[in-house]
């Protein structure tokens, strides 16, 4: 199967990401919303929100769920998805999108 595009969608909180990716998705036959916030809220206990000061397990917790995100991406864009990612992101953050989704 011809791999799928995966879009990853950032600005800021209210900003309409999750209406822009939903739009961009109904465009494609086969498409996958993946909210870095819906990711988050999976954790049951210990779940850390981010704060104005950053604290490290946040910060550990948003790591995981972008390469959570960006592996089930680059999953289903092998079986011909398109899918769009959605988040407040730092320019850094972007890369680690870019290096697991690489080859495909």
């Amino acid at each position: 199967m011809i791999p799928g595009t995966v879009w990853i969608v950032s600005g800021s909180p209210g900003a309409g990401k999750s209406t822009v990716s939903r739009a961009l998705l109904q465009r494609s036959t086969f498409g996958l919303h993946l909210p870095i916030d819906d990711l988050r809220e999976l954790v049951v206990s210990g779940l850390v929100q981010p704060t104005l000061d950053h604290p490290p397990e946040a910060a550990r917790q948003f790591g995981l769920a972008h390469r959570a995100a960006a592996h089930h991406a680059r999953l289903y864009a092998e079986a011909g998805f398109t899918v769009a990612i959605d988040d407040v992101l730092w320019p850094q953050g972007t890369q680690l999108f870019l290096d697991v989704l690489k080859g495909l």
